[in-house]
């Protein structure tokens, strides 16, 4: 077998495992990307990482477990975006610009939003649940920081903050897929339709909590 088709065997020590589990993740969200999450599906992911079911089920049971793992990823790494784009003393709109950035970049969180208030809670092992909750919580609780510097607010307001913009975020991220998406409309219906836009109502969302 050619040294460059990666295949997964079973593992043999711990670094073993977390490598190869990052690898399945890599080979998941690959396929999410190309074919979006409801094409994501256990049978696929053995066929893509060349293993046998019993093989994958040694790091993620289900497919629920894996995009559970693969938002934990992507809440540290929106974490990251999000540090490196805010600055102090900014205006509400600029940050608000900022924020929606941090998260357009990465059209996999968004669907991964919606898919861990939806299903997270019903459909994972409770620890599992409890684990990723709690890396949420985290996530959030640092993005108060964040919001506070960024402009100026006292603890309190950033953390209600926070959760308002991830409110508004997680309402959105049903619609994001119709952006890039070209309908013949009338022109009334047109209008309507360029409302029900992930931009359009994240920015109207949290246009309610603009500063005076």
């Amino acid at each position: 077998m050619s040294e460059n088709k990666s295949v997964i065997k079973r593992a043999e020590t711990a670094d073993q495992k977390i490598a190869k589990g990052e690898f399945i993740l890599t080979a998941a969200h690959d396929m999410i990307v190309r074919d979006g999450i409801q094409g994501l599906s256990m049978n696929k992911l053995c066929a893509a990482c060349d293993v046998g079911k019993g093989t994958l089920y040694l790091y993620f049971k289900t497919r629920t477990e894996i995009l559970a793992a693969l938002f934990v990823q992507k809440l540290g790494t929106w974490a990251n975006r999000l540090d490196a784009a805010l600055s102090a003393n900014m205006d509400f709109d600029q940050f608000c610009m900022a924020y929606l950035e941090c998260i357009k970049s990465d059209p996999v969180l968004i669907d991964l939003l919606g898919i861990a208030a939806r299903h997270f809670g019903t459909e994972l092992p409770n620890d599992t649940y409890h684990e990723t909750l709690a890396h949420l919580k985290h996530t959030l609780e640092n993005q108060a920081d964040q919001f506070s510097n960024a402009l100026a607010l006292d603890a309190a307001t950033a953390s209600g903050l926070v959760w308002a913009f991830y409110t508004a975020a997680l309402g959105a991220s049903a619609y994001h897929t119709q952006n890039d998406v070209s309908i013949d409309l009338p022109a009334q219906l047109g209008q309507f339709h360029a409302a029900l836009q992930f931009d359009r109502l994240f920015v109207n969302a949290v246009a309610l909590y603009r500063r005076g």
